[in-house]
């Protein structure tokens, strides 16, 4: 039921709703033949891609042309404590933050490559350029 008040001769509304119960839903992504188990709500508000393809009752997805370690450290990356991986898997892992359409691993990798120091600048350049980091850009403008 909707409850109105009054402030000023201005009326709001308080609406009542249900909210989304809060719980995983669990699925996996099978990738070189591995089973990856992954939260479904997390990768789906992460990813346009994954949002569309896990729109379904399958518990199983097969991800072709991926290699399951990158997968992986893709999906760390989205973990409520997040892991940094090597830094010189940075671009393929960008590529295929890129192709799944995830664009807070390429938020979370620039901010990573902003504050520490364990790449060449040029490569942190090249990377910049490519993938579109634009505040890593200006970071660059600054030194």
């Amino acid at each position: 039921m909707d409850q109105c008040y009054s402030t000023d001769g201005q009326f709001w509304f308080k609406h009542s709703f249900e909210l989304e119960p809060i719980y995983e839903k669990k699925v996996f992504l099978v990738v070189e033949g591995r089973n990856i188990e992954i939260d479904k709500n997390i990768l789906s508000k992460n990813s346009t891609y994954f949002a569309d393809l896990l729109n379904s009752d399958r518990t199983e997805f097969p991800i072709e042309n991926v290699i399951c370690s990158e997968m992986k450290q893709i999906l760390r990356i989205l973990d409520s404590e997040p892991q940094v991986p090597n830094v010189f898997r940075f671009p393929a892992i960008l590529q295929l933050a890129e192709n799944f359409k995830i664009p807070s691993v390429r938020l979370f990798i620039e901010f990573y490559l902003m504050l520490y120091d364990e790449m060449p600048l040029k490569e942190k350049i090249e990377m910049a350029d490519k993938f579109g980091m634009n505040n890593l850009w200006n970071n660059f403008a600054m030194l």
